[in-house]
């Protein structure tokens, strides 16, 4: 009997040690998160003459629909033509040749792009507008 409570011990002994898991943490290599110089207080939305400014008064609408609390606006995950684009490339693209663009928010941009994602997606046709005529009378 006292060997059969013995290996009972062990066995639950070394089930127990086997059995022991390390806390693995969970990291977040997405995209990092970086602000404009652009104060939220103050801000007006204008008409967009390039990309970026576009950007801005989409995160600026985001940012008040949202009821955020940073001091700067910080822009979405910006992709023109399914590549993603930094402040840089935005700021060079002039709206001329924006050809459509689309933001969306929610779940599926936070999905998609991590936690960058929670700031929206905007997606962004290069090409030229099919200007309508303007009729005069």
């Amino acid at each position: 009997m006292k060997t059969f409570t013995l290996l009972l011990i062990l066995l639950s002994l070394s089930t127990f040690l086997s059995a022991q898991n390390t806390a693995d943490t969970i990291r977040d290599y997405s995209i990092q998160i970086k602000g404009t110089d652009v104060p939220v207080k103050g801000f007006e939305i204008r008409k967009p003459e390039t990309a970026f400014d576009l950007a801005l008064n989409i995160s600026y609408l985001h940012h008040v629909s949202e009821d955020r609390r940073e001091k700067c606006l910080v822009l979405p995950v910006v992709t023109i033509d399914n590549k993603p684009v930094f402040e840089a490339q935005l700021k060079q693209l002039s709206m001329n040749d924006v050809k459509d663009y689309k933001f969306e928010a929610g779940i599926l941009p936070r999905a998609l792009f991590g936690a960058s994602g929670q700031y929206g997606h905007l997606e962004i046709k290069k090409g030229r507008r099919l200007e309508l005529p303007v009729i005069k009378e």
